[in-house]
């Protein structure tokens, strides 16, 4: 038998202990290296749910800008051939201002969304005959995609306020569109976020007169035909300083008496404009009191749709409004001449459906006979067109001036349309809320 003499002896004792060494290494760098593991997957999912929390923060701005915007086809692009806006197509308001969503067929939600690819939007939005939204791109794309829908906050609906539903997703899906279908999506991050979508209205409160001037209302040699036929507001004329009309034909609420004029009213001759630079500023109290706020922040509200006027804007500009956003507040900066017979398809400016809210921080010159269904407002106003009739309302933040026939009659239907229905959606504040899924 082969004994070990004292050198070999001692080799292995060293083998030994660099086994054992290299056996506590291994186990060390495999621990290392799950932690590593563990810090990469916890970072991914970390990503992913901020892509997705990015995707659905996106979509609420994206909806808000939807609703206050213009017709749209069902891409969601503006179009002024489409049949409808997407707040039209998407929601319903009653008479006292409550909004309820629309449904399609057989009680389906109405989804709308968008796949986010390399930057660009591909949207979908549906119709109540068209309830599915067709928005897909390449099989599992890089990107991001969100889903909306609209829901009654609380169960119930209420005055100027609806709730917002989004699905955010880290990716657009396996089949490039699982995110934004009804299905339940197969994506590798997701956020679901609700919010309360509160609408700032366009009219806070109804004029009280179917003609109101700050300062005077003169037609010397015209006559003046002003009715208005309801009782809960019952005035004809409301002006801060005098009438100067060759004949006049008020027609008041059945039953009442007098000409439901109020003429030289000091708390209305506060408020005239005497400097037009100071039109649609904070300066402007008829303005605020009008709009119930001032013109700079009233403005630059999403859902006013604005123009500047260096030359004097005309029927051009207006059709143009008319047929892109119906339902909007048109602003213009500078003078606006109603110049010529409307273009709009339906032959009139705004109608009893979908009123126009036009504001003129210049004069406003109707020169053409049109049927005019809505509120007009100007700093001043030159009434020249015999043929041309309002139904609604007109106010001047100065004079009222006529060279021809005025008809105007307060209509309550149009003006509750224009306080209830027209206006800016904005974030409710506190309203953001992240479900649990």
């Amino acid at each position: 038998m082969r004994r070990l003499v004292p050198h070999q002896t001692r080799g292995m004792a060293a083998l030994t202990m660099v086994m054992v060494l290299f056996l506590i290494m291994a186990m060390v760098a495999a621990y290392t290296n799950r932690n590593l593991v563990f810090e990469q997957r916890t970072a991914a999912n970390s990503y992913r749910s901020e892509r997705a929390l990015s995707a659905a923060d996106s979509a609420v701005d994206w909806a808000l800008s939807m609703l206050n915007g213009g017709q749209v086809g069902t891409d969601c692009e503006l179009d002024s051939n489409a049949a409808s806006s997407y707040r039209d197509t998407l929601l319903a308001v009653d008479g006292d201002g409550r909004l309820t969503p629309r449904m399609g067929p057989a009680n389906l939600i109405l989804y709308s969304g968008c796949i986010n690819v390399d930057g660009i939007l591909t949207c979908g939005c549906p119709t109540t005959a068209q309830p599915a939204v067709t928005v897909a791109s390449a099989v599992d794309p890089p990107g991001s995609a969100f889903r909306v829908n609209f829901f009654q906050p609380g169960a119930q609906s209420r005055a100027g306020a609806i709730g917002l539903n989004v699905q955010g997703c880290g990716t657009p899906g396996l089949d490039g569109g699982a995110c934004v279908s009804s299905a339940v999506p197969q994506v590798d991050g997701l956020a679901r976020v609700i919010v309360t979508l509160g609408m700032v209205r366009a009219l806070p409160s109804a004029p009280a007169a179917a003609l109101t001037a700050a300062d005077s209302v003169n037609a010397a040699g015209q006559e003046l035909r002003i009715g208005n036929p309801d009782a809960l507001t019952g005035f004809t004329v409301h002006t801060g300083n005098g009438i100067n009309a060759a004949t006049t034909r008020y027609a008041v609420p059945a039953g009442s008496a007098g000409t439901g004029v109020i003429d030289n009213d000091p708390n209305l001759r506060e408020r005239v404009l005497t400097n037009l630079a100071q039109v649609g500023t904070t300066a402007d109290t008829m303005f605020i009191a009008t709009f119930g706020m001032d013109g700079p922040s009233y403005s630059r509200q999403q859902a006013v749709v604005r123009k500047t006027c260096d030359t004097p804007c005309d029927m051009t500009d207006l059709d143009f409004m008319l047929a892109m956003f119906p339902g909007r507040t048109f602003w213009f900066d500078g003078d606006l001449n109603i110049n010529a017979a409307t273009g709009h398809p339906s032959g009139t400016i705004g109608t009893v459906g979908k009123p126009a809210l036009v504001i003129t921080t210049g004069t406003l010159t109707v020169q053409a006979a049109n049927p005019m269904f809505g509120l007009f407002y100007a700093s001043a106003i030159n009434w020249n067109a015999a043929g041309a009739t309002v139904r609604g309302a007109v106010i001047s933040a100065s004079n009222f001036n006529a060279t021809a026939n005025t008809t105007i009659t307060y209509d309550p239907t149009v003006i509750n349309t224009l306080v209830t229905a027209y206006g800016n959606f904005v974030r409710t504040p506190g309203s953001w809320n992240r479900p649990s899924f």
